[in-house]
């Protein structure tokens, strides 16, 4: 009778550990909006649940393009634009997005700004990026929007930073 109760033993202690181990965790990310006036990005905090292996970078970039939950906020990533894939290397993360970051763009040159920013502020809060290199569909472009350079790394910018 004792011998079907080890082999159980195992089954029940692996089962716990597969469902401990396989449970999200929290990480928190902060994410940067455009103010109501569309002049200044303003943080906001959130805790995001990562599943095993997930990265908290792709999270916060996909928090971004859910946008804002402050109604006093703004999204700075149009609607419908995707992430494909995003790659460290050498202190640059390289951002590749659908084509929607570009063709849904509401565009001016203050909306551009608030958007190359919100991205690179907020990747830049994780100690591992300095600068952020923009792609489109796998592509680097001079101006993805027409006014700002998009074809070189692009590091932080704090003055846009709500006092």
């Amino acid at each position: 009778m004792k011998r079907w109760l080890l082999p159980v033993i195992l089954v029940l202690v692996a089962i716990g550990y597969w469902f401990l181990s396989s449970r999200p965790e929290p990480v928190q990310v902060t994410l940067y909006f455009s103010d109501q006036n569309a002049e200044f990005l303003r943080p906001e905090v959130r805790q995001v649940m990562l599943d095993k292996g997930q990265s908290p970078i792709v999270a916060a970039i996909e928090e971004l393009i859910r946008g804002p939950q402050d109604p006093r906020l703004s999204r700075t990533i149009p609607e419908g634009t995707r992430l494909l894939g995003i790659e460290i290397k050498d202190g640059i993360a390289w951002v590749n997005f659908s084509r929607e970051i570009q063709v849904n763009h509401w565009g001016g040159s203050a909306g551009e700004r608030l958007t190359t920013f919100s991205v690179v502020n907020t990747l830049t809060e994780f100690s591992q990026i300095q600068a952020v290199q923009f792609l489109v569909e796998g592509e680097v472009h001079e101006s993805i929007w027409g006014h700002g350079i998009t074809d070189e790394p692009i590091g932080r910018a704090p003055e846009l930073i709500a006092p």
